[in-house]
Protein backbone atom coordinates (compact mmCIF):
# COMPACT_ATOMS: atom_id res chain seq x y z
CA UNK A 1 0.00 0.00 0.00
CA UNK A 2 1.10 3.79 -0.54
CA UNK A 3 1.93 6.04 1.96
CA UNK A 4 -1.68 8.00 1.46
CA UNK A 5 -3.20 4.52 2.16
CA UNK A 6 -1.42 3.62 5.44
CA UNK A 7 -3.61 4.38 8.69
CA UNK A 8 -1.59 7.13 11.43
CA UNK A 9 0.28 4.84 13.39
CA UNK A 10 1.66 6.10 17.34
CA UNK A 11 4.90 7.96 16.71
CA UNK A 12 6.37 7.54 19.94
CA UNK A 13 6.22 5.41 22.78
CA UNK A 14 5.72 7.92 26.11
CA UNK A 15 7.49 7.53 29.33
CA UNK A 16 7.15 10.74 30.90
CA UNK A 17 8.49 11.73 34.49
CA UNK A 18 5.49 13.08 36.93
CA UNK A 19 7.97 15.75 37.75
CA UNK A 20 8.85 17.23 34.40
CA UNK A 21 5.29 17.72 33.31
CA UNK A 22 3.95 21.24 34.46
CA UNK A 23 0.06 21.02 33.33
CA UNK A 24 -2.17 17.57 33.52
CA UNK A 25 -5.13 19.38 32.22
CA UNK A 26 -5.31 18.37 28.50
CA UNK A 27 -8.83 17.89 27.19
CA UNK A 28 -9.27 14.55 25.36
CA UNK A 29 -10.19 15.20 21.08
CA UNK A 30 -12.99 12.98 19.95
CA UNK A 31 -12.44 10.47 18.13
CA UNK A 32 -14.24 12.45 14.75
CA UNK A 33 -11.66 15.21 15.32
CA UNK A 34 -8.66 12.54 15.06
CA UNK A 35 -10.25 11.25 11.60
CA UNK A 36 -10.41 14.44 10.58
CA UNK A 37 -6.80 15.19 11.69
CA UNK A 38 -5.56 11.64 10.22
CA UNK A 39 -7.71 12.85 6.98
CA UNK A 40 -5.94 15.61 6.37
CA UNK A 41 -2.49 14.09 7.00
CA UNK A 42 -3.20 11.49 4.18
CA UNK A 43 -4.36 14.50 2.34
CA UNK A 44 -1.26 16.72 2.40
CA UNK A 45 0.73 13.25 1.82
CA UNK A 46 -1.11 12.20 -1.63
CA UNK A 47 -1.07 15.91 -3.12
CA UNK A 48 2.92 16.20 -2.30
CA UNK A 49 2.75 13.23 -4.58
CA UNK A 50 0.52 14.49 -6.78
CA UNK A 51 2.61 17.28 -7.48
CA UNK A 52 5.75 15.80 -8.12
CA UNK A 53 3.71 13.28 -10.36
CA UNK A 54 1.83 15.55 -12.59
CA UNK A 55 4.09 18.48 -13.73
CA UNK A 56 1.72 20.46 -16.81
CA UNK A 57 -2.57 19.32 -17.02
CA UNK A 58 -1.81 17.59 -20.44
CA UNK A 59 -0.30 14.88 -19.25
CA UNK A 60 -3.50 13.76 -18.25
CA UNK A 61 -6.33 12.57 -20.83
CA UNK A 62 -9.27 14.58 -21.00
CA UNK A 63 -11.64 11.78 -20.02
CA UNK A 64 -9.76 11.45 -16.89
CA UNK A 65 -9.95 14.87 -16.15
CA UNK A 66 -13.70 15.03 -16.61
CA UNK A 67 -13.99 12.18 -14.66
CA UNK A 68 -11.91 13.92 -11.54
CA UNK A 69 -14.06 16.76 -12.07
CA UNK A 70 -17.26 14.27 -11.18
CA UNK A 71 -16.05 12.65 -8.67
CA UNK A 72 -15.08 16.36 -7.10
CA UNK A 73 -19.30 17.44 -7.95
CA UNK A 74 -20.33 14.32 -6.15
CA UNK A 75 -18.25 14.87 -3.15
CA UNK A 76 -19.74 18.13 -3.24
CA UNK A 77 -23.55 17.15 -3.42
CA UNK A 78 -23.79 18.41 -6.94
CA UNK A 79 -27.33 17.63 -7.95
CA UNK A 80 -28.54 15.22 -10.83
CA UNK A 81 -24.33 14.85 -12.76
CA UNK A 82 -24.93 13.11 -15.98
CA UNK A 83 -21.99 12.37 -17.86
CA UNK A 84 -21.71 12.76 -21.77
CA UNK A 85 -23.55 15.89 -22.18
CA UNK A 86 -22.31 16.53 -25.57
CA UNK A 87 -22.66 13.50 -28.44
CA UNK A 88 -20.28 11.24 -30.68
CA UNK A 89 -16.39 10.35 -30.49
CA UNK A 90 -15.81 12.93 -27.62
CA UNK A 91 -19.26 12.69 -25.15
CA UNK A 92 -16.57 10.80 -22.32
CA UNK A 93 -14.61 14.79 -21.81
CA UNK A 94 -18.15 16.08 -20.99
CA UNK A 95 -20.76 16.26 -18.45
CA UNK A 96 -23.95 18.29 -17.01
CA UNK A 97 -25.18 18.78 -13.66
CA UNK A 98 -28.33 21.00 -12.01
CA UNK A 99 -27.79 24.28 -11.15
CA UNK A 100 -28.13 24.85 -7.63
CA UNK A 101 -31.53 26.45 -6.47
CA UNK A 102 -32.43 26.21 -10.32
CA UNK A 103 -33.73 23.67 -12.71
CA UNK A 104 -31.02 24.64 -15.25
CA UNK A 105 -29.00 22.34 -17.07
CA UNK A 106 -25.25 23.31 -16.60
CA UNK A 107 -23.05 21.22 -18.91
CA UNK A 108 -18.61 21.23 -18.39
CA UNK A 109 -16.44 20.27 -21.38
CA UNK A 110 -13.02 19.70 -20.60
CA UNK A 111 -10.70 19.07 -23.70
CA UNK A 112 -6.95 19.45 -23.60
CA UNK A 113 -6.45 17.89 -27.06
CA UNK A 114 -3.53 19.76 -29.07
CA UNK A 115 -5.01 18.57 -32.37
CA UNK A 116 -6.81 21.23 -33.67
CA UNK A 117 -9.50 18.57 -35.82
CA UNK A 118 -10.39 17.22 -32.45
CA UNK A 119 -11.26 20.78 -31.04
CA UNK A 120 -12.91 21.82 -33.99
CA UNK A 121 -15.57 18.64 -33.61
CA UNK A 122 -15.83 19.23 -30.06
CA UNK A 123 -16.94 22.49 -31.05
CA UNK A 124 -19.13 21.37 -33.12
CA UNK A 125 -20.67 19.10 -30.56
CA UNK A 126 -20.85 21.75 -28.34
CA UNK A 127 -22.95 24.22 -30.51
CA UNK A 128 -24.96 21.24 -31.38
CA UNK A 129 -26.02 20.44 -27.58
CA UNK A 130 -26.86 24.17 -27.22
CA UNK A 131 -28.79 24.33 -30.00
CA UNK A 132 -31.09 21.60 -28.49
CA UNK A 133 -30.92 23.59 -24.98
CA UNK A 134 -29.85 20.17 -23.78
CA UNK A 135 -27.61 22.61 -21.19
CA UNK A 136 -28.55 26.45 -20.08
CA UNK A 137 -25.01 27.82 -19.58
CA UNK A 138 -21.70 25.48 -21.14
CA UNK A 139 -18.44 25.85 -19.22
CA UNK A 140 -15.44 24.82 -21.57
CA UNK A 141 -12.41 24.21 -19.47
CA UNK A 142 -9.27 24.27 -21.56
CA UNK A 143 -5.29 25.61 -21.33
CA UNK A 144 -4.86 24.52 -24.72
CA UNK A 145 -4.93 26.95 -27.66
CA UNK A 146 -7.84 27.20 -28.71
CA UNK A 147 -6.04 27.91 -32.65
CA UNK A 148 -6.48 31.15 -34.29
CA UNK A 149 -9.01 33.12 -36.54
CA UNK A 150 -8.90 31.15 -39.25
CA UNK A 151 -9.65 27.88 -37.90
CA UNK A 152 -12.58 26.38 -38.08
CA UNK A 153 -12.97 25.37 -34.48
CA UNK A 154 -11.88 28.81 -33.33
CA UNK A 155 -14.96 30.43 -35.10
CA UNK A 156 -17.52 27.71 -33.51
CA UNK A 157 -15.66 28.57 -30.50
CA UNK A 158 -16.11 32.32 -31.07
CA UNK A 159 -19.60 31.83 -31.39
CA UNK A 160 -20.22 29.64 -28.30
CA UNK A 161 -18.00 31.52 -25.89
CA UNK A 162 -17.65 35.36 -26.97
CA UNK A 163 -20.31 37.83 -25.63
CA UNK A 164 -22.59 34.76 -24.70
CA UNK A 165 -24.21 33.24 -20.84
CA UNK A 166 -21.55 30.29 -22.25
CA UNK A 167 -17.86 30.59 -20.36
CA UNK A 168 -14.15 29.47 -21.35
CA UNK A 169 -12.42 28.37 -18.14
CA UNK A 170 -8.65 28.31 -18.01
CA UNK A 171 -7.83 26.15 -15.23
CA UNK A 172 -4.51 26.27 -13.34
CA UNK A 173 -1.92 23.42 -12.19
CA UNK A 174 -2.82 23.52 -8.70
CA UNK A 175 -6.67 22.97 -9.55
CA UNK A 176 -5.58 19.99 -11.50
CA UNK A 177 -3.59 18.83 -8.55
CA UNK A 178 -6.31 19.14 -6.19
CA UNK A 179 -8.95 17.02 -8.04
CA UNK A 180 -6.10 14.48 -8.95
CA UNK A 181 -5.40 14.26 -5.26
CA UNK A 182 -8.81 13.26 -4.32
CA UNK A 183 -9.10 11.30 -6.85
CA UNK A 184 -6.51 9.33 -5.94
CA UNK A 185 -8.26 8.65 -2.31
CA UNK A 186 -11.47 7.95 -4.51
CA UNK A 187 -9.46 5.06 -6.28
CA UNK A 188 -8.37 4.21 -3.03
CA UNK A 189 -11.67 3.73 -0.79
CA UNK A 190 -12.98 2.17 -3.55
CA UNK A 191 -10.32 -0.35 -3.19
CA UNK A 192 -11.14 -0.17 0.38
CA UNK A 193 -7.33 0.53 1.01
CA UNK A 194 -7.85 4.05 2.63
CA UNK A 195 -7.60 2.87 5.80
CA UNK A 196 -8.45 6.14 8.61
CA UNK A 197 -8.79 5.43 12.51
CA UNK A 198 -8.14 1.78 12.08
CA UNK A 199 -10.36 0.96 9.16
CA UNK A 200 -10.88 1.08 6.01
CA UNK A 201 -13.59 3.77 5.19
CA UNK A 202 -16.38 3.70 2.11
CA UNK A 203 -16.57 6.33 -0.72
CA UNK A 204 -19.14 7.81 0.86
CA UNK A 205 -17.29 8.23 4.61
CA UNK A 206 -14.80 9.72 2.62
CA UNK A 207 -16.99 12.21 0.85
CA UNK A 208 -18.36 13.10 3.85
CA UNK A 209 -14.84 14.31 5.41
CA UNK A 210 -14.46 15.64 1.94
CA UNK A 211 -17.13 18.15 2.89
CA UNK A 212 -17.00 18.84 6.88
CA UNK A 213 -13.29 19.08 5.98
CA UNK A 214 -13.96 22.03 3.41
CA UNK A 215 -10.60 20.28 2.03
CA UNK A 216 -11.79 21.02 -1.61
CA UNK A 217 -12.58 24.72 -1.60
CA UNK A 218 -9.32 26.18 -2.21
CA UNK A 219 -9.95 25.15 -5.56
CA UNK A 220 -9.86 27.35 -7.63
CA UNK A 221 -11.35 25.87 -10.69
CA UNK A 222 -14.24 24.85 -8.11
CA UNK A 223 -14.58 28.74 -7.56
CA UNK A 224 -14.84 29.78 -11.53
CA UNK A 225 -17.73 27.07 -12.05
CA UNK A 226 -19.33 28.89 -8.80
CA UNK A 227 -19.83 25.19 -7.00
CA UNK A 228 -17.91 26.90 -4.39
CA UNK A 229 -17.66 29.95 -3.22
CA UNK A 230 -15.03 32.27 -4.48
CA UNK A 231 -12.01 32.75 -1.67
CA UNK A 232 -8.62 32.55 -2.58
CA UNK A 233 -6.26 29.92 -3.34
CA UNK A 234 -3.40 28.45 -1.79
CA UNK A 235 -1.26 29.91 -5.10
CA UNK A 236 -1.86 33.13 -3.02
CA UNK A 237 1.20 34.60 -1.82
CA UNK A 238 1.39 36.97 1.41
CA UNK A 239 3.58 39.51 0.12
CA UNK A 240 5.47 37.70 -1.80
CA UNK A 241 6.28 35.37 0.74
CA UNK A 242 6.05 31.50 1.23
CA UNK A 243 2.09 30.41 2.12
CA UNK A 244 3.20 28.28 5.41
CA UNK A 245 -0.35 27.79 6.53
CA UNK A 246 -0.81 24.63 4.82
CA UNK A 247 2.71 23.11 6.63
CA UNK A 248 0.94 24.92 10.21
CA UNK A 249 -2.37 22.91 9.35
CA UNK A 250 0.01 19.84 8.82
CA UNK A 251 1.81 20.68 12.26
CA UNK A 252 -1.30 20.58 14.10
CA UNK A 253 -3.23 17.58 12.60
CA UNK A 254 -0.31 15.67 13.47
CA UNK A 255 -0.45 16.36 16.79
CA UNK A 256 -3.93 15.89 17.32
CA UNK A 257 -3.79 12.20 16.03
CA UNK A 258 -1.27 11.23 19.07
CA UNK A 259 -2.33 11.63 22.10
CA UNK A 260 1.01 12.71 23.35
CA UNK A 261 3.91 13.62 20.87
CA UNK A 262 8.16 14.13 20.67
CA UNK A 263 8.65 17.53 19.31
CA UNK A 264 11.64 16.41 17.87
CA UNK A 265 9.66 13.99 16.06
CA UNK A 266 7.08 16.54 14.75
CA UNK A 267 9.75 18.81 13.75
CA UNK A 268 11.15 15.78 11.80
CA UNK A 269 7.78 14.71 10.59
CA UNK A 270 7.02 18.14 9.21
CA UNK A 271 10.63 18.41 7.47
CA UNK A 272 9.81 14.99 5.68
CA UNK A 273 6.71 16.66 4.31
CA UNK A 274 8.05 20.49 3.94
CA UNK A 275 11.78 20.06 2.56
CA UNK A 276 11.68 23.09 1.40
CA UNK A 277 10.59 24.68 4.50
CA UNK A 278 13.37 26.16 7.07
CA UNK A 279 13.28 24.18 10.54
CA UNK A 280 13.23 27.54 12.28
CA UNK A 281 10.21 28.29 10.54
CA UNK A 282 8.98 25.02 11.77
CA UNK A 283 9.99 26.40 15.54
CA UNK A 284 8.17 29.74 15.14
CA UNK A 285 4.89 27.65 13.92
CA UNK A 286 4.86 25.48 16.87
CA UNK A 287 5.50 28.58 18.81
CA UNK A 288 2.73 30.56 17.14
CA UNK A 289 0.14 26.94 18.00
CA UNK A 290 1.36 27.28 21.32
CA UNK A 291 0.75 31.15 21.45
CA UNK A 292 -2.96 30.35 20.47
CA UNK A 293 -3.36 27.56 22.53
CA UNK A 294 -4.23 25.32 19.97
CA UNK A 295 -1.01 22.76 21.01
CA UNK A 296 0.68 23.00 24.47
CA UNK A 297 4.73 21.59 25.56
CA UNK A 298 4.02 19.86 28.64
CA UNK A 299 7.10 19.40 30.10
CA UNK A 300 8.92 23.04 28.64
CA UNK A 301 11.84 22.39 31.34
CA UNK A 302 12.79 19.21 29.59
CA UNK A 303 15.88 18.90 27.32
CA UNK A 304 14.86 19.46 23.47
CA UNK A 305 14.57 16.09 22.69
CA UNK A 306 12.47 15.03 25.32
CA UNK A 307 9.88 17.55 24.99
CA UNK A 308 6.64 16.78 24.24
CA UNK A 309 3.74 18.26 22.89
CA UNK A 310 0.03 17.91 22.87
CA UNK A 311 -3.01 18.90 21.13
CA UNK A 312 -5.46 21.52 23.89
CA UNK A 313 -9.01 20.95 22.58
CA UNK A 314 -10.74 24.31 24.20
Amino acid sequence: QSNSTESIKPIVQINIKKTEIEDTTIIDITDREKLIAEYQIIWQKEYKKIQNKIGKISLLASSELIQMMQEALEALQVQSIKPKLIKGTYASYSLSYQAPEKQDRIGIVWTEDANMKSFFNIMSACQKAIQENICKKLYLIRISSVGNAKLAGYKIYNQIFKGTNHHHIKPNLISVHYLATYHSLVNSANAQELVLGGKAITLQELQSLTRETKILNKCALLQDLGIIPQQGSDSDDRNGKKDLRPVKDFMLNLVKTQSYMGVATLISQSVAQFPEVEETDLQLLMELLCQEQKVKIINPKANLQDRLICFVNK
